[in-house]
Parts: C-alpha cells; sequence; structure tokens
C-alpha cells in the first residue's frame, strides 16, 4: 500500500469518526436532517420547483407518486385479465362504417387544415397463372 493511499484511508477514516462523533453529540440533528429533507418543496416531478409550478413536499411526492404506480399496476393488470372481453367489446363498437366515417372526418379535417394531402387510389390487375 503506498503513502498515498494509507493517507487516503486515514484521512477517510478521521472524518468517518468525526461524523459519527457528531450525530452521537447531537442526535436531533437526525431528526432536523430527516424533516427538513422530507418537507422540501419540489413540483409534481420530484424536482426544484419553478416559480410558477405547483409546489408539494417531498413526503407528499413520493407518497403520491407509489399511489399512482401501484394504481396504474392494478388498472394494467385488471385490464390484461379481461383483455379478450376488450377486445370484442372494440370490435363490436366499430364496425366498417365507422372506419370508413373516421377516416373521412380525419381527411377533411386535415384537408380543411390547409395540410398538404396527396391521396392515391392505385389498382393492379391480378394476372391470371394460366
Amino acid at each position: 500500500m503506498s503513502t498515498t493511499d494509507e493517507m487516503k484511508d486515514l484521512v477517510q477514516t478521521a472524518i468517518q469518526v468525526k461524523i459519527v462523533q457528531a450525530f452521537n453529540d447531537a442526535p436531533e440533528a437526525i431528526d432536523m436532517l430527516v424533516k427538513a429533507a422530507l418537507s422540501k418543496e419540489v413540483n409534481e416531478y420530484g424536482s426544484q420547483p419553478e416559480y410558477r409550478d405547483k409546489k408539494f413536499t417531498y413526503l407528499e411526492y413520493l407518497v403520491g407518486d407509489i399511489i399512482r404506480r401501484v394504481a396504474k399496476e392494478s388498472v394494467t393488470e385488471a385490464v390484461k385479465k379481461r383483455e379478450s372481453e376488450i377486445k370484442l367489446a372494440v370490435q363490436k363498437a366499430i364496425s366498417a362504417d365507422d372506419l370508413v366515417t373516421a377516416l373521412t372526418k380525419a381527411i377533411l379535417g386535415a384537408v380543411n387544415e390547409d395540410y398538404r394531402v396527396n391521396i392515391n387510389f392505385a389498382s393492379e390487375k391480378k394476372e391470371d397463372d394460366y
């Protein structure tokens, strides 16, 4: 082990001893650090909020994030269990007429919005195999 490594280890050990000693001398410091961390204001993404952001405490953000994750997992699980029923219901709900109507509305909407729309309908004559 080189002298540099030994010095590094000594300094690191001395710092750790001082930190432990500081916490032992003032146990309320840990409580204060935890309270400060959990009450820090964050935005809806858990980041430092800007002036216009809705503000939450970090604890509120964490709890909300966990609830949203669990809710999403629960909904996903419920939908997967009934996937075949849902597919049948969707298939019953749409018909060829519904699809044509939706496509027509989308095309007309795009044209009315001054988008460049090129529509080509082409057909190919199928050659006989004879």
